[in-house]
């Protein structure tokens, strides 16, 4: 899809922008860039805001902390995950793979991921734990930056205000 927009674009525009692109959405479009982002490497730059449990955070992470949304709760929210994926609801660690090879995919393009830290459900703390986890694992260069600050839910951030620099408390 994102390569159907860029095309007819670039040609209006006389740009060449196959390695200027960037693809961004918020909640379950924070999700859905994430998951375009990772399958098509044309995308130079990938930033999903508030994308949550089953975004660019790690379900083992996100069970960790006792106010992220859980795989459990999740699963049965929405069409964006198989119904399958509800048979791990309580079995966390028994799921063959987690979100940091989704991120791992991004690698070795750029990767922000916005969180918000009035949103406690969104789980802060295990996307930081998947960015920091993508990087070791995958020995990326630091172009995977987690980022919070606390906003209104999907509302355009200012980078210089906010925290890159340390893990959620």
């Amino acid at each position: 899809f994102v390569f159907r927009v860029k095309q007819p674009l670039g040609a209006e525009l006389g740009l060449e922008l196959l390695h200027h692109l960037a693809v961004t959405g918020c909640s379950r479009l924070g999700k859905a860039a994430l998951v375009a982002g990772a399958f098509d490497a044309r995308i130079a730059l990938v930033i999903p805001q508030e994308s949550g449990s089953g975004g660019a955070s790690n379900w083992r992470s996100a069970a960790k902390d006792s106010e992220a949304q859980p795989l459990s709760h999740a699963c049965q929210e929405a069409a964006w995950f198989r119904s399958s994926l509800c048979n791990y609801g309580n079995r966390i660690n028994d799921l063959p793979t987690d979100h940091h090879y989704l991120t791992g995919m991004v690698a070795p393009r750029a990767l922000l991921v916005l969180d918000n830290t009035g949103w406690v459900w969104l789980g802060e703390g295990a996307s930081y734990a998947n960015a920091m986890s993508t990087v070791e694992i995958f020995s990326v260069p630091r172009r995977i930056l987690p980022t919070a600050r606390q906003q209104t839910t999907c509302t355009a951030v200012s980078l210089s205000k906010t925290r890159t620099s340390s893990p959620p408390s």
